[in-house]
């Protein structure tokens, strides 16, 4: 484990230490959740790292390719490069949607032990729902910016930047968080209609 990695442990390893302290060893298990919770960030951190960026930038280029022509527009998509006019846009390992799956799936798991759902599949669905949301939400994105490159705005440049590089990629992540938060409010819903009956 590096330097870098070793930084996302921590929160866990002080939680852990501070469960030790706080209750007797037999009665640390009650603390499971709040540490489940802290481990969290390990865990956004290795699904980064673990995901295969290159795979994921393909299939990102292929839906982002789907999304434009659902949309309209022509598009051709090879390998990690997505077209739609003259200019290329290639999607780089860190356009690929990992960090948004590593996010998602971290507040998926959060939601999931903050407001629990009886149903076992419905949470397995949920937390299945969670990747495959940051993939088509972000496909989305790299959809927009390869139609932004092929066109002939004058300020292409500038728009390109901006939903690459500035606040416009976090536009699309709260995008994401919001889709994957209604659907777990209309699943709890579900769930205290059924229970009224």
């Amino acid at each position: 484990m590096d330097a870098d990695t070793s930084i996302f442990a921590l929160p866990l390893l002080q939680g852990i230490g501070l469960a030790f302290m706080t209750a007797p060893i037999r009665k640390v298990w009650s603390l499971w959740q709040p540490l489940l919770v802290l481990s969290l960030f390990t865990l956004q951190e290795l699904i980064s790292r673990l995901l295969p960026e290159q795979l994921l930038a393909s299939v990102t280029a292929r839906i982002g390719q789907f999304i434009l022509l659902m949309c309209g527009t022509n598009a051709a998509a090879s390998g990690q490069f997505l077209t739609t006019g003259l200019r290329p846009v290639f999607v780089t390992g860190a356009c690929s949607s990992v960090d948004l799956i590593a996010q998602l799936t971290v507040i998926s798991i959060v939601f999931v032990i903050a407001f629990p759902i009886k149903s076992l599949p419905a949470r397995i669905f949920y937390l299945a729902l969670a990747p495959i949301c940051a993939i088509v939400v972000n496909a989305g994105r790299i959809g927009a910016l390869a139609w932004i490159t092929g066109s002939d705005l004058e300020n292409r440049e500038q728009l390109f930047r901006f939903w690459h590089d500035e606040w416009g990629a976090l536009v699309f992540a709260g995008i994401a968080m919001m889709i994957m938060g209604q659907i777990y409010l209309t699943m709890i819903e579900h769930q205290l209609r059924h229970d009224k009956i």
